[in-house]
């Protein structure tokens, strides 16, 4: 029953990403059953509770949304994919975090807990059945199970059923092989990666705990040059849409994740409105096997019927029987409202017009202009394909039940033929047209990216949501942005208030949405606040992507806004120290990964004789042959070190012919972990050196040198080589040289080596030691002049 606007519930759904394929059909599921029951729907998207994956745990701050905050209420109740979200996690540990949601009544999906109502699916029955079908049809001897975590408990039931249904079989240890997974499509490249293919494979049939990992290990098999199911067969479990329409197509057991939510979502409304409510603990629901090409079978997938033994489902049914059927699909598709009326006109229409091809055995039978009539009208179902195929397998399987002669049961399996045919091209079509859309998308993504990247605050990047927003399909946009600036990650669990400081800013609305999506805008080691989305339709991918630009965009705002505070922070000591940060710049530059130049402070640009940075200059032109070569193993260094301080590179002034040391390199990477940029800084002291240590004017004058000759020396001790004096003197090399011989008589001296050894003993008795020590740098950092 609906409820009215002004009491209208609001419920929670708890998922570990939105754009997983088990994901988006639990969430599709709840959000069907939340429009037909006149509720408001709240999706959180996090990751796995304890994921040894990167850094997953920073997206989990986003579930205490649902505990409440200070800018909206908490769910009435909240669903759960404890399946998913607690994979990795001990039973207590995830008893632990359903508890901190105090009072909110809840309903768990995929895993059963003590004093929660949960929905569930009979896996070990699907299961046991892949493997008879695998032994006694195919004749496969030799077993192998892809597994997922330990905590899953739908994966522990499949790999329990599995191994039970060997036992029956008699399939010795000696002929079974396990390999550990998680669930993920990664995880089941990975697995066909390491897998040793130099000889015969290791076992006849692999059997996964679910379609993702199967899917990703067709894939990676395939690249390695091994096809199923002409190398070997293989299973998956869940029969998600992708299972229906990749080459080839998937055997697998089809689990009813849309309809665990459509009665996660019931039962959690009579929970909300009768406290007393006495759901029961756990509700599981049938599974079937779905037997395709991967494991040998024919490439046209029936689904059985799974009709309760002695109902009678025969086109000439009556009323009551029409009742049987309406409650039929009801239990089995999930279809209510509109859509129910649908199904079940479509049945009605079906029966009847091929028990008219029937009697004529026309060549262009009405029955498949009708169907195809159906299908066009019915896009807009969700998991379109496998609806269809059991609503026909019930169509099939009714007109086949009345005794009929050899003609027309062979018309019978021609007209079935083609009905499958024509659904797996209306499905093909279907598919091509969501492809068409997210190219579309991809394409507003590309402009999206590029308007993106050059906001100059916040403000601007609000004002280009809200042009491109509305065209991916997006109804309500608001960024939720802590009040000052980014935010560090939690280090340990505490209870709610990590959002409280946030501060909404819609950037559009077109009203109307009841069913939304939060989801955390994070950066590497910092969340910037969270995103609400509504958008009726929208693919799932589109969600997280939105999601992960907006975050890239926030992070280059926050990285510009440092840049900025240490260039300020720079600037506010040049004016409080000016004498000592004028003799000594600080060169700041940053590089992408392949060592171009995308930014330079003044000191930089000068110092190396810079017109801008951005044109992407390499930093190589500034290094020496040696040190060129040394700064790309550094770079591998910094990637796993992040800093390094003194790393041993000089830069090259190639004006001053100076060596610049570089103090420090330090990484600069994305929320993924992912060395993005580098960040170089350099201290030039040539100013420091050349004003403040060179002898003073009494130095020379007491030893009768003139002004030409005190030229050159100051010039020699600054770094300069002979050739370079000359250059910058306009005089010839030989005149130079003429120079330094009569100075080095007037001093008494015979070369370079014992001026530097007077002016130790000049400036230590004037200045002190460390002074010398100084300018004994200055010439460590000098190019030796090779004459």
């Amino acid at each position: 029953m609906k409820h009215s606007e002004s009491r209208r519930p609001v419920i929670g759904v708890l998922i570990n990403q939105i754009e997983g394929r088990y994901q988006s059909l639990i969430r599709k599921g709840l959000s069907d059953f939340a429009e037909d029951a006149g509720v408001s729907l709240k999706t959180y998207v996090g990751r796995s509770l304890g994921s040894p994956y990167g850094n997953e745990d920073s997206f989990n701050e986003i579930y205490s949304l649902a505990r409440g905050s200070l800018h909206e209420s908490a769910p009435q109740g909240l669903v759960v994919t404890a399946g998913s979200i607690g994979s990795f996690l001990e039973p207590l540990k995830n008893r632990e975090f359903l508890e901190s949601f105090g009072n909110i009544p809840l309903v768990t999906i995929g895993m059963s807990l003590s004093g929660f109502p949960s929905v569930e699916t009979d896996n070990s029955l699907g299961m046991a059945a892949l493997v008879d079908h695998a032994a006694t049809v195919h004749g496969f001897e030799r077993f192998a199970f892809l597994s997922g975590p330990d905590q899953s408990q739908d994966a522990a039931m499949r790999f329990d059923s599995w191994k039970a249904a060997l036992d029956r079989h008699g399939i010795p240890e000696s002929r079974r092989i396990v390999y550990r997974g998680d669930l993920s499509y990664r995880c089941g490249q990975a697995i066909a990666s390491r897998l040793d293919v130099s000889g015969p494979l290791p076992f006849d049939i692999l059997s996964c705990a679910n379609d993702d990992m199967a899917l990703g290990f067709i894939e990676a098999m395939s690249r390695r040059g091994l096809l199923c199911p002409r190398d070997y067969a293989i299973t998956g479990f869940d029969d998600i849409p992708e299972a229906g329409f990749l080459t080839p197509l998937l055997t697998t057991v089809h689990q009813p994740l849309y309809e665990q939510a459509f009665n996660a979502g019931r039962i959690l409304l009579m929970k909300i409105a009768d406290p007393s409510f006495e759901a029961p603990a756990e509700n599981r629901l049938r599974c079937a096997p779905v037997f395709r090409e991967s494991c040998g079978c024919s490439p046209v997938p029936l689904i059985r019927t799974r009709r309760p033994a002695g109902e009678d489902l025969s086109p000439a049914a009556g009323r009551a029987e029409r009742a049987a059927v309406s409650e039929w699909l009801t239990r089995e598709l999930q279809l209510t409202g509109s859509a129910q009326s649908q199904a079940l006109d479509a049945y009605t229409s079906l029966c009847n017009s091929a028990s008219l091809d029937l009697r004529k055995f026309v060549e262009r039978p009405l029955f498949l202009q009708v169907f195809s009539g159906l299908l066009d009208s019915t896009g807009g179902w969700s998991d379109f394909s496998n609806r269809w195929h059991v609503l026909l397998s019930l169509v099939r399987r009714s007109l086949s039940d009345s005794p009929s002669d050899m003609r027309t049961l062979r018309y019978l399996e021609d007209l079935f033929a083609s009905a499958f045919a024509l659904l797996t091209q209306k499905s093909g079509e279907h598919h091509a047209r969501e492809l068409s859309f997210l190219r579309d998308t991809q394409y507003l993504f590309r402009d999206l990216s590029f308007k993106l990247g050059s906001v100059a605050d916040e403000a601007a990047l609000r004002e280009t949501l809200a042009a491109i927003v509305p065209l991916m399909g997006f109804t309500r946009v608001v960024l939720a942005l802590h009040r000052n600036g980014a935010k560090a990650l939690k280090t340990q669990d505490e209870e709610g208030g990590f959002y409280d400081d946030a501060e909404l800013f819609p950037c559009f609305d077109a009203g109307g949405g009841r069913d939304s999506v939060r989801m955390p805008l994070l950066g590497n080691r910092e969340s910037y606040g969270y995103i609400i989305l509504e958008g009726s339709g929208v693919d799932p991918v589109v969600f997280e992507s939105l999601r992960d630009q907006i975050s890239q965009a926030l992070e280059s705002l926050s990285l510009r806004r440092e840049r900025d505070s240490a260039d300020l922070a720079l600037r506010e000591s040049e004016e409080r120290y000016r004498d000592i940060a004028a003799a000594v710049p600080v060169m700041i530059l940053e590089t992408d990964t392949l060592l171009r130049i995308t930014y330079a402070n003044p000191s930089a640009l000068k110092g190396l004789c810079l017109q801008e940075a951005g044109g992407l200059t390499s930093l190589k032109k500034f290094l020496e042959a040696d040190d060129a070569s040394a700064v790309d193993e550094l770079v591998h260094r910094l990637d796993r070190e992040r800093i390094l301080d003194y790393p041993g590179l000089r830069l090259i002034c190639p004006e001053h012919k100076r060596y610049i040391p570089v103090a420090r390199i330090s990484g600069i990477v994305d929320r993924k972990g992912n060395l993005r940029s580098i960040r170089w800084n350099a201290l030039d002291p040539l100013t420091f050196l050349g004003d403040g240590l060179l002898p003073d004017s009494d130095f020379f004058a007491n030893r009768n040198i003139t002004k030409r000759e005190k030229e050159i020396i100051e010039l020699q001790l600054q770094g300069y080589r002979i050739k370079d004096i000359a250059e910058k003197l306009f005089i010839a090399e030989s005149t130079v040289k003429g120079h330094l011989t009569q100075v080095y008589n007037k001093l008494g001296i015979t070369g370079k080596g014992e001026l530097l050894r007077l002016l130790k003993d000049e400036q230590g008795g004037r200045y002190g030691f460390s002074a010398y020590v100084l300018s004994l740098v200055n010439r460590l950092l000098s190019i030796e002049d090779p004459s």
